[in-house]
This record gives structure tokens, sequence and C-alpha cells, in this order.
């Protein structure tokens, strides 16, 4: 694959509800890339033999703390998700925890902010939209990359050989959904050319059987 690229992008500035405002923006990651061309490749019987990408992905973590937040308050996160975020421009994560206050320990869920920092992936500080602070204990995280994404995706994979009949399997995707309509089947003779031509974009078959396929794609694109 090439140009994978990931870029952040700043996309809106959120305003937590309270007496002050602060900024939040989602940190969301670009993904771009498509199979290359003019390489000689090699793809096994279910695998994907072309793709074509652009799609964007917002890392999560999930944290478990409690922390001091003035005058009898204690912050409490119980395996909370926290959603990549720049807070007030400062590295973090950005979620739902709950505050618990006074003898009675009477719970309020709220909107908060860990920041990392100096990037060294340690949560240092706490954000809201009322107050800020450090954390007593400060909390390693680890991000993970989210299993639903927004964009585009679409994948020609090879389904066999069948006599001189090539078989593939044509799957365009939105967002993280197959788009039903544009999942097919389609088959080429290959007895007496060894050039595929599929929406504009030519395969060159160097070799095939029910097991595996050796091609390179020798001009063209599938448009996203």
């Amino acid at each position: 694959m090439k140009n994978n690229n990931y870029v952040l992008l700043a996309v809106f500035t959120l305003f937590l509800g309270g007496c002050a405002s602060f900024t939040v923006q989602p940190n969301y990651f670009q993904s771009v890339g498509e199979t290359d061309n003019g390489t000689a490749l090699k793809a096994y019987v279910g695998d994907i033999l072309y793709t074509k990408y652009d799609y964007e992905s917002r890392d999560f973590v999930r944290l478990t703390f409690e922390n001091g937040c003035g005058m009898g308050c204690t912050l409490v996160a119980t395996d909370t998700m926290f959603l990549a975020s720049q807070v007030n421009g400062k590295y973090g994560a950005c979620g739902t925890a709950q505050t618990r206050a006074g003898m009675m320990g009477i719970m309020q869920q709220i909107n908060l902010c860990v920041v990392d920092e100096d990037r060294d992936e340690v949560f240092e500080a706490w954000s809201s939209s009322t107050a800020s602070g450090k954390l007593k204990n400060s909390v390693p995280y680890q991000f993970q990359t989210a299993d639903s994404v927004r964009g585009k995706k679409k994948e020609l994979i090879y389904q066999g050989k069948q006599d001189d009949t090539l078989r593939f399997r044509y799957r365009e995707y939105i967002n993280d959904i197959v788009r039903p309509a544009f999942d097919q089947t389609v088959e080429y003779n290959i007895d007496t050319d060894k050039v595929v031509t599929f929406r504009g974009m030519k395969i060159l078959v160097e070799y095939a059987d029910n097991q595996e396929i050796a091609y390179r794609i020798v001009s063209g694109t599938i448009e996203l």
C-alpha cells in the first residue's frame, strides 16, 4: 500500500456547559491509500487484490481513576471511554465522568477532559467547563483505534479460476458499512486476453489458478 498518511483534523469547537467555556477539538486521523500501480503482486483466493480508501477515525481510551476536585468533591471515572481531543490546545481526551460530593456521596455526571501536557502517554491534568487541576495520580494510557470510521473504501477480491474464467468480488463501503447495491461478483475470460478491465482500471494477469493469482495493475484507478 502507499500514501498511508495520518493527519489531524480539527473539525469543530465544542463548548461544554457551565459558567465558563473551554475549547475542545476532536482529533480525527485520516487514512488514504491505494494498491500500487505497476508493481508485481500476488493474491490468494479470498484476498483483496486491489483497494482504495479515504476515511477518518477517532482514537479512544478507557480510563479508571478518582481525583479530588475541591470542596469535598471527587472526580470518578470507572472504565470510562474518553475520545482523543485537543483541550485548550493541548493533547488529551474527553468523555463523561461523575463527581461525588458531600457526606451523602451524591453523584452527578459531568463532561470531563484529561490532558497529556508533554505527550508522554501519561495524563497529568484534568479540565471541565468550570474548573481544572492536576491529577493527584498521573494516569498512563494507550489509545485504541475506533471500530467505526467515516469515509469511503472500495476493494476487489480474488475468488478463483474455473477453466479460463476468473471470478472477482467487488465491494464498496460507506463509513464501515458495505453498500449492498455495490457488492457484486464479476467474471472475466482470459483465454485470449490476459488484461482484465474493470471500471477503467486494467489488470495484467500473469498467472492464475484456483488458489492464487499473480498480476500487476498496468493503468487506471477506481474513483472514490
